[in-house]
């Protein structure tokens, strides 16, 4: 049976990470904070989408926000 094995760079990044999030209150404050940002902002730049295709009378915009 195979395994699958990390290399080693990306074993020194993770460990690298961890130890700056460790070492810095600060970062291990926001970095959750800022991780969590896009999947909030997301569902605000659909409805936006939609809004601007609802001004401009564009049904193509209010397709595009509604398929996505």
């Amino acid at each position: 049976m195979r395994h699958i094995v990390e290399p080693n760079r990306g074993i020194n990044v993770v460990q690298y990470l961890h130890t700056i999030m460790t070492n810095s209150p600060t970062i291990s404050k926001w970095a959750p904070i800022l991780a969590d940002i896009f999947v909030f902002s997301y569902p605000v730049y659909l409805l936006g989408l939609y809004g601007y295709g609802w001004i401009k009378k564009n049904v193509q915009y209010k397709v595009s926000a509604i398929t996505i």
